[in-house]
């Protein structure tokens, strides 16, 4: 009955979906493009994943409250999985203090309900990411990773600073990065954030709640990717656009690793822009006339 209730919350998905893609060619021309950032060149869905099958981990940024980032993170681990099921899914969504729930969820211990009620689930979770979640419960062979930081630790350094960690409990560290957490706030991410390019400065404090999160986040793609074995993960845009963030944290932990960034820009325009270029491998162009929000 459940996977019965979700094939049905899905097929209704897709077929308003096609519907906002008819009006969206009649108004505007265009829904969504994803461009391969190399060549400029629009691929579609279809070439975006047979292109990602060359990459060891693939990241894929996205908008929180855009469902068509959704949908396309949806297809991307569906397609990959179809041609290698050797695939893997961490989500920022999940702390990495909620991996034993997970666990137990995944190997049938109890149902959903206690699964939702324990995991700290976003508020948009049943439409944005329950449809991953579930396809990953109903698969053979793929593993959801909680990668995230525990907030009330994001919390603190947000607050006082990322010393404040050194106060915590031992037991704690076993949900962070290791220690201590080297930053350059030259680094575009944490440059923009600092220097009030994003639209305001914000203080150091905040900076290195961000650099917790990536730092975390990517320490624990590394502890569980497994060799042979491709890792797709979800996470806000900002924490990958141009190689940054997450991807450089992880190269530090597994320096050999092909990594491929997919990058969300939402605009009236379907142009690539050369701007572009820089933000990732891939950039998925969302019109923002046809913005719908989760």
């Amino acid at each position: 009955m459940k996977a019965l209730f979700h094939m049905k919350w899905w097929a209704l998905g897709a077929i308003g979906l096609c519907w906002c893609v008819n009006i969206a060619a009649q108004e505007e021309n265009f829904l969504y493009r994803i461009y391969e950032t190399r060549t400029g060149q629009e691929v579609n869905v279809h070439i975006l994943i047979d292109s990602l099958m060359h990459y060891d981990i693939i990241f894929l940024g996205e908008e929180h409250d855009n469902p068509i980032c959704h949908w396309l993170q949806l297809q991307v681990v569906r397609g990959i999985y179809r041609r290698d099921s050797a695939v893997d899914v961490g989500m920022e969504m999940f702390e990495t203090d909620v991996q034993p729930v997970i666990d137990e969820y995944m190997d049938g211990l109890y149902g959903e309900f206690y699964f939702e009620k324990e995991i700290k689930r976003w508020k948009n979770y049943s439409r944005a990411y329950k449809p991953i979640v579930q396809w990953i419960y109903d698969t053979e062979n793929t593993r959801l990773i909680a990668t995230n930081v525990p907030r009330r630790y994001a919390g603190a350094v947000a607050k006082h600073g990322i010393r404040i960690l050194d106060s915590l409990p031992s037991w704690a560290y076993t949900y962070l990065a290791p220690l201590p957490i080297r930053y350059d706030t030259a680094q575009p991410c944490y440059a923009e954030m600092l220097h009030g390019d994003m639209g305001h400065a914000m203080g150091i404090e905040i900076v290195e709640a961000q650099v917790l999160k990536d730092a975390t986040m990517a320490y624990f793609i590394a502890k569980n990717k497994i060799p042979d074995r491709r890792f797709v993960h979800i996470n806000g845009d900002f924490h990958s656009r141009k190689h940054c963030g997450i991807p450089l944290y992880l190269q530090t932990h597994l320096p050999g690793a092909r990594i491929a960034v997919l990058s969300t820009v939402t605009s009236k325009n379907s142009t690539f822009l050369p701007e572009y270029a820089d933000y990732g491998d891939f950039i998925l162009l969302i019109n923002e006339e046809f913005y719908l929000s989760d």
